[in-house]
């Protein structure tokens, strides 16, 4: 777990903190007269990166490395000569977990072993056990976490001012037990202190009755993303808003996507990827209605720079927008270098611009895609690297492995370095801090042109933020200087990484302020989806990855069901029982390719797992995203089948057997995105589960803010169960969110009737 940051906090003796602490871990491995050349460790603290952590061999002929890991428990896997993935044999195997492929990842935990501390007691607490933490998650308000001794206390109440809060016991690992709670705090600073009770006996802690903090944190998450709702939009397939822009050869919108056009020729798989279908800014503009009414409230764009695909993954130029979403223009008429002072506004640059005013206008926040790992060939350094060669002053911007063959084959992705191997991809160049200094350099300045466009310091005209692809593909250290310029030049604005994996490295003080959060998709897939793992299952991979970060950047992780890189949610649901995006391409030369795959419109009964899906994504703790389309019952496997164009009801009919537009879900999606709006306990609340029930296959989960209490209960089974809710003392009645239903609370309990596949979300 990344260490995690004590917000102005003044220490007080004996009160010690709750901050994940590192240690150093040895990794031992015995080929016990194996032939083994070469091992390594990936793992879950090193984005499973085969080649971040070689083991060193010893002279007894085992390999050993020491890592530095912080509080919390890491998975991995030795592999052997760079290939040959295999668990720790002296691994502790009751920590193991399943890794997708019928095998097993280790596991080892870091942290106080419970035991040292003795068994708990009747009428005593263990105040040596004790550990705190208070996460500032905003001007007024605080998160307070308290751990003790398993079974150790009764209740916990934080006192703070006038103010008295009981903390909620969070969950249980290792021995011990986590309570936690968010307190809205009047005025700054504040005093408080811990009432803990276990029968008989009570105490306060410390003992001084003192604690003193200011509200000013050290790190702190954008308070607009906090819970804010997400659209993801890739712009050629959103909407074509001018003709004239248009890219040569443009499908019609309606086309049957899994059908060849009449101008294409061969193998469908030979010309698909170069598809393009005209969606631009203009059409863009003219939909903020639309994602007005559904409620929308911050846009991510995929990549909007210049370059040749449909997708704009292969950047020509990051100084302009590209001229097929605006305006189309003559590139080499502006006589621009890498000197910033040389860069011009092309007509399509002003356009993005007056976009962003109007969806600032209408307090819609706006990032763009940054793919600072690699170009496009058709990049201008790029371009002149092919034409002058060795002499070409951007010969240190990328990395060419052979010269001969770069000067003839260049143009076929040969000669250089690419991103994953891959030919079109040139990746920059990098030194032992990231990206070489010109690239860098490069970089910066167009991270100062698109956040501060007229350079006067408020950054109001600018991009909102920075989703960022393939980041641990470069070097941390260039990241940290690079998030340190993004904050200085506008402190809310927003940075999230394509991580695919838990990244407590990456997600913090100095570096981003979430990532795209895959591994609760994995998460989510396994239970409402696979319904390979049980509530209880859940509540412990929940509370995981919950304590991985600080709650802020908890409030701010961008949770998606699917996105451009995974088949849609529909689809997914649809064709159950394979790992999260594995199995899910219909290319019979691809890797994953699944001749099973059903990629044509699921029926209605998905549509209703669907809907549970969302009504937990929408009233969990994070900020829940839309993939373009999925509002409307959109469907498709992986790219590039997730990636059709936008059903439009003015373009209506379309080609597809059953591209229609589902009126019911999107009224659903409109619902639930209000209800979260309307009640800051959505955004800004704490988290507990509070009804595990394995046979039933129920998971119901509290958020609460202050006063403001929401029950959220999900019934993962094909019949209808009825279940005693325990409610917390004083509500009387309950309202279900959806439906304005009351439910009367007798003896701090509620009665409900969960539908197969159902969900309710109370309100007190």
């Amino acid at each position: 777990m990344k260490k995690k940051i004590l917000v102005g906090l003044i220490l007080l003796t004996g009160w010690w903190s709750l901050v994940a602490r590192e240690q150093k871990v040895k990794f031992v491995y015995d080929p016990q007269g194996q032939s083994v050349n070469s091992v390594s460790i990936a793992g879950s603290f090193n984005q499973w990166n085969k080649e971040a952590n070689p083991l060193t061999r010893l002279s007894d002929g085992k390999f050993a490395t020491e890592i530095l890991l912080n509080e919390g428990v890491h998975y991995y896997k030795f592999v052997l000569d760079g290939s040959r993935w295999i668990e720790d044999p002296l691994a502790d195997k009751s920590l193991r977990q399943p890794d997708g492929y019928g095998g097993y990842n280790s596991a080892v935990f870091v942290g106080e072993n419970a035991a040292s501390f003795g068994p708990a007691k009747p009428d005593n607490i263990n105040q040596s056990a004790l550990k705190y933490e208070v996460n500032v998650i905003s001007p007024r308000l605080v998160e307070v976490r308290l751990r003790t001794l398993k079974d150790d206390v009764n209740s916990v109440t934080v006192v703070f001012d006038n103010l008295r809060q009981k903390l909620d016991k969070s969950y249980t690992a290792f021995g011990f037990d986590y309570y936690s709670g968010i307190l809205e705090i009047s005025a700054p600073p504040s005093t408080g202190y811990l009432e803990l009770t276990d029968g008989k006996t009570r105490i306060t802690f410390p003992g001084e009755k003192n604690i003193s903090f200011t509200l000013k944190p050290e790190f702190s998450t954008p308070d607009w993303a906090k819970g804010c709702v997400w659209y993801q939009i890739m712009l050629d397939v959103f909407n074509n808003g001018e003709k004239a822009n248009d890219p040569p050869n443009v499908l019609p919108w309606q086309w049957n996507f899994s059908r060849p056009y009449q101008t294409e020729k061969g193998d469908f798989y030979s010309f698909v990827w170069s598809r393009q279908f005209g969606g631009d800014l203009m059409g863009l503009l003219k939909k903020l209605d639309y994602l007005q009414e559904l409620g929308i409230e911050a846009i991510y764009l995929n990549p909007v720079f210049e370059a040749p695909s449909m997708h704009k993954y292969n950047t020509s130029d990051y100084r302009h927008i590209d001229q097929h979403f605006g305006y189309l223009t003559d590139y080499s008429q502006l006589a621009e270098s890498e000197d910033p002072k040389t860069w011009k506004w092309t007509e399509t640059d002003k356009l993005f611009l007056e976009f962003l005013k109007e969806a600032h206008r209408r307090n819609i926040r706006v990032i763009i895609d940054g793919v600072f790992n690699h170009s496009g060939e058709n990049f201008w350094a790029f371009q002149d690297l092919k034409k002058n060669q060795e002499k070409s002053k951007y010969r240190d911007w990328y990395t060419v492995t052979d010269w001969n063959v770069f000067r003839t084959q260049a143009n076929l992705g040969r000669g250089y370095v690419g991103w994953a191997g891959f030919g079109g991809l040139p990746e920059f160049r990098e030194d032992a801090n990231g990206l070489v200094a010109p690239v860098k350099e490069h970089i910066f300045n167009i991270t100062r042109r698109w956040m501060d466009p007229n350079g006067d310091g408020d950054p109001s005209d600018g991009i909102d933020g920075w989703r960022l692809d393939v980041p641990d593909c470069i070097n941390i250290n260039f990241w940290k200087e690079w998030c340190a310029l993004v904050k200085k030049i506008n402190p809310q604005a927003y940075i999230v990484g394509e991580l695919w994996s838990e990244a407590p490295a990456w997600l913090g003080q100095g570096m981003f302020d979430a990532q795209m959060n895959y591994p609760l998709t994995k998460l989510l897939i396994k239970f409402f989806v696979d319904r390979s793992i049980s509530p209880g299952q859940l509540e412990k991979s929940l509370n995981h990855l919950l304590a991985l970060y600080p709650y802020s950047v908890n409030l701010v992780q961008m949770n998606l069901l699917d996105s451009h890189d995974t088949d849609r949610i529909a689809s997914q649901i649809y064709n159950p029982g394979r790992e999260f995006d594995k199995k899910n391409r219909l290319n019979p030369r691809d890797g994953d390719f699944n001749p099973n795959y059903k990629n044509t419109k699921p029926p209605k009964e998905v549509y209703t797992r669907l809907k549970q899906l969302i009504a937990f994504q929408f009233t969990f703790v994070g900020s829940p995203s839309i993939w373009y389309g999925d509002e409307v019952g959109m469907w498709g496997s992986d790219d590039p089948f997730n990636r059709k164009p936008m059903l439009w009801k003015e373009l209506m009919p379309y080609d597809e057997p059953g591209a229609e537009i589902d009126s019911e879900l999107f009224n659903y999606y409109r619902q639930i995105i209000n209800l979260r709006k309307k009640y800051p306990v959505f955004r800004l609340g704490s988290y507990r589960p509070i009804l595990i029930d394995n046979e039933k296959n129920i998971f119901a989960f509290e958020r609460k803010l202050g006063q403001q209490i929401a029950l959220i209960l999900l019934n993962n089974s094909d019949k209808p169960e009825t279940i005693n809710l325990p409610v917390s003392d004083g509500i009387k009645l309950l309202k279900d969110g959806l439906t304005s239903k009351v439910y009367p609370v007798k003896n701090q309990s509620v009665k409900v009737t969960l539908k197969p596949v159902g969900y309710l979300i109370l309100l007190n």
